[in-house]
């Protein structure tokens, strides 16, 4: 038999009565609490519960909603477990004098109570719901006598604001609840306050410890909205220069047009901030990698554009070379090479070195227009890195320079360098804060010193250091301004990592660590931060520490480089600056991301008032990372907001 039974959709007075008859002796009866038995009991209970609450006064209440009620109270007067649940939650959403009598024959006056303070104050329950409790807790006198806090938390969240405000004039003890709460009764406790003109709540998020308890981006939007809704322009103006630079920016939207600060120096900040667009900062805390094509090997090298839209990458793909630029917005392929071993972006085209032909050549635009520049006379072909307005190329025993627009190569090789049959130019690396260069050169005589190399930004030699011993790998990058990293290994089984300071004048080495032959190292320049690996086994690698860039000891991995796979079968590539790192992901697609991006991302959303005295320093160095786009133009807006604080 079904429990009810409907006619034109409303349970009739019969089915009730029907039930009636099943749902009382279960009810008292002994010995039939079983699983089945029960969740009939339950059912029938919660069905009575819903019937006897019909919304509107008695004359809206018709025959079936009164039987239902009565059905119930008797059952729950029976001792009914079921019915006094159901009881209990009716009066939850409606308190009522007959309910409340029966529940507290059912319950202790003080267990009732504290279940009454507790839906009183769930910050689940609606705010509706919670201010009819507040009402009838108050016709009958109840109040929390416990502590200060828990009355302050009844008075707000059941709407008594009057109340709380004669009773903790000063705050205190809705500060000290709020203190102890966990985020959804603070969000409660916001919601409820929100435009009463009641100012205490403010202060209390405003003005919390946030080395304690950091204040979420949930207060920090109220806070917001508040201080806007009370038009009160200086306090906001002074939280916008607290918060995260992702949230200011949206901020200053809400003060008026005409409004100025008090500090004339602020003016100018003011208009900047206002003249930024919010959704293209906010765009910057979600930085997506970027997945393109098969790469079911690795990636040989990458480059990406000074505005970081695009990235042109060489990887192998089922043991063949394959070229191509792509956009990083979504990994879409935008032209294919053939024939790059070596390749860099400058922004209006791509350069591209084929080492097997030993043939330069740029590619301008979408026209993809080809123009050979000039041959190398070695079949290896020659190390490439951006620099300055153009290129540098190593090739013919010569380092050269050349631009997108020129077809002739200067000779830049310093005086004095010697570079013989036998010697190789195997890695060159740019430095995109002061635009300087650097290389090794890789002496193949065992008798002869490798050469560390090291160029201005007007390509003068700044340094041309003797490494000794020769190491046999020419692996070196800049990671941060005037800090390079070379990667050495000698005639013994053991390896090193070298730390050099890069002057005006010369470069200085500053500190070593000894690796295993098994070590592998990658630098990452926007982070400063050079990465450890360690050859598991064949065609496998795993990430063993974190470097420091100047003093070479381990440190914490940074949360926001979590992008980074501990574990992956190749190395990873890292562009010849240090910003932009790929990897095969596992799933068939090469994974590309822009390191300095990340590291934008991790710093406009820390709020700005924990930013200290070499936090504003790191945003200073990052601000002269040469050229990137919306990222260093936020960076640019960031640092104003430092200098003015």
């Amino acid at each position: 038999m079904p429990l009810i039974v409907e006619t034109s959709g409303h349970p009739t007075e019969d089915a009730v009565l029907a039930m009636t008859d099943e749902f009382i002796p279960l009810s008292t009866r002994a010995g039939t609490a079983g699983t089945g038995l029960g969740a009939v009991r339950r059912r029938v209970a919660a069905v009575l519960s819903h019937m006897s609450e019909r919304p509107g006064g008695p004359p809206c209440r018709g025959p079936l909603t009164r039987a239902a009620e009565r059905i119930l109270l008797a059952a729950a007067r029976r001792g009914d477990r079921y019915a006094v649940d159901g009881i209990w939650n009716a009066w939850l959403r409606r308190p009522d004098d007959v309910r409340w009598e029966l529940l507290s024959e059912a319950f202790p006056a003080a267990v009732l109570a504290e279940a009454v303070f507790a839906a009183a104050t769930d910050p689940v329950r609606d705010a509706s719901d919670r201010s009819a409790i507040g009402a009838f807790c108050l016709r009958r006198d109840m109040v929390p006598a416990e502590t200060d806090a828990e009355r302050a938390l009844f008075f707000v969240l059941s709407g008594q604001l009057e109340l709380h405000r004669a009773a903790d004039p000063d705050g205190s003890a809705l500060a000290a609840a709020y203190q102890a709460a966990a985020e959804p009764l603070r969000a409660a406790l916001r919601e409820a306050t929100s435009n009463s003109g009641y100012p205490a709540l403010i202060g209390v998020v405003a003005a919390r410890d946030r080395s304690l308890v950091p204040q979420t981006e949930a207060e920090r939007s109220w806070l917001v909205a508040e201080l806007a809704g009370r038009r009160e322009w200086a306090g906001l103006w002074r939280l916008t220069l607290s918060l995260p630079l992702a949230e200011t920016v949206g901020a200053v939207r809400r003060l008026p047009g005409d409004w100025r600060p008090a500090d004339q120096a602020a003016w100018p900040l003011l208009a900047a901030l206002a003249a930024a667009d919010p959704e293209a900062v906010r765009a910057l805390t979600r930085p997506a990698p970027v997945r393109m094509c098969a790469a079911d090997d690795e990636a040989i090298d990458l480059d990406i554009s000074p505005d970081g839209s695009e990235v042109v990458t060489c990887m192998k793909v089922r043991g063949r070379k394959v070229s191509g630029r792509y956009a990083l917005a979504d990994g879409q392929l935008l032209e294919r090479y053939h024939g790059v071993s070596s390749l860099v972006h400058l922004g209006d085209a791509v350069v591209s070195v084929d080492g097997r032909r030993g043939v330069l050549t740029v590619r301008h635009g979408a026209g993809r227009s080809t123009h050979k520049l000039a041959r190398t006379a070695e079949r290896s072909g020659g190390a490439l890195a951006r620099a300055g307005d153009g290129f540098v190329l190593a090739a013919c025993g010569r380092l050269l320079y050349g631009t997108a627009t020129d077809t002739r190569l200067s000779d830049i090789t310093p005086p004095g360098l010697r570079l013989g049959k036998r010697d190789l130019v195997s890695y060159l690396v740019s430095e995109p804060y002061a635009g300087r260069v650097a290389s090794v050169i890789v002496r193949l005589d065992r008798d002869a010193p490798n050469d560390l190399v090291v160029l201005g930004p007007d390509f003068s030699a700044i340094a041309v250091h003797p490494q000794v011993p020769p190491p046999y790998s020419g692996m070196v990058g800049f990671c941060g301004p005037g800090r390079l990293i070379t990667y050495e290994l000698d005639r013994t089984p053991l390896m090193g990592l070298r730390s050099w300071e890069v002057t005006s004048s010369g470069v200085l080495s500053r500190t070593t660590t000894r690796l295993r032959h098994s070590h592998f190292f990658r630098v990452l320049s926007p982070w400063r931060l050079v990465i450890r690996y360690d050859r598991v086994a064949q065609g496998q690698f795993a990430e063993t520490a974190w470097l420091d860039a100047a003093t070479l000891q381990e440190v914490a991995r940074p949360a926001a480089l979590t992008c980074l796979p501990t574990r992956m079968t190749r190395l990873p590539a890292v562009s010849r600056d240090g910003r932009c790192v790929a990897f095969p992901s596992g799933r068939g697609e090469l994974e590309v991301h822009d390191l300095l991006r990340e590291k934008v991302s991790e710093l406009i959303r820390r709020p700005l008032g924990d930013f200290g005295h070499a936090d504003a320093a790191a945003v200073t160095e990052l601000a002269g990372f040469g050229e990137g786009g919306t990222s260093l133009a936020v960076i640019g807006l960031l640092q104003a907001c430092l200098s003015y604080r």
